[in-house]
């Protein structure tokens, strides 16, 4: 940077802003230094709130795609670093989360953990046990399941809380 003005342009602070307000006929910009830039593609968010867990979840609606990968790893990577810097992170996330972090695959999650989670499914779970015999052989037939009532309440456990965001956690801990 022997330019006087390259020094002074190095000198000074990079100054972002941004303008994610959908208008009519507008892209969301990003601002850097007066340059102003279009955002392509907007990107949805990795997670949602979940009001019942008072807390946020992964996205099940994404896509599993390369780039929802990528930035799951990214978070992943996110989250050790502030662990190993001993940063805190104030980010509301739900208790399974945190035991997919932990345990990862070691991490199967009970009646209990789905009812913390998500009360009503839960409920469903539990009225599925205590269903009588000739409605749940009905239920076996519609959802062509073999076994029992209790293994029926355990594989809606699973499917919520591990099976519908597998790929998320898989790249998250990656």
């Amino acid at each position: 940077a022997s330019n006087p003005n390259e020094k002074e342009a190095l000198g000074k602070a990079l100054q972002v802003s941004t303008d994610t307000k959908m208008r009519l006929g507008r892209m969301p910009t990003v601002s850097v230094n007066g340059a102003q830039y279009f955002i392509q593609k907007p990107l949805r968010p990795l997670f949602t709130y979940h009001k019942n867990s008072e807390g946020y979840w992964f996205n099940v609606t994404l896509p599993q795609s390369e780039d929802n990968k990528t930035r799951y790893r990214a978070c992943g990577m996110l989250f050790g670093s502030s662990v190993t810097n001993r940063c805190k992170l104030d980010v509301s996330f739900s208790l399974p989360i945190f035991n997919h972090l932990v345990k990862g695959q070691e991490y199967h999650p009970t009646l209990e953990d789905l009812r913390n989670f998500d009360p009503v499914t839960a409920k469903t779970a539990s009225n599925v046990k205590s269903m009588s015999a000739k409605k749940f052989e009905q239920l076996k037939e519609v959802e062509n399941f073999e076994g029992n009532q209790d293994d029926y309440a355990e594989d809606m456990v699973y499917s919520v809380l591990v099976e519908s965001v597998e790929w998320q956690v898989e790249a998250l801990l990656e």
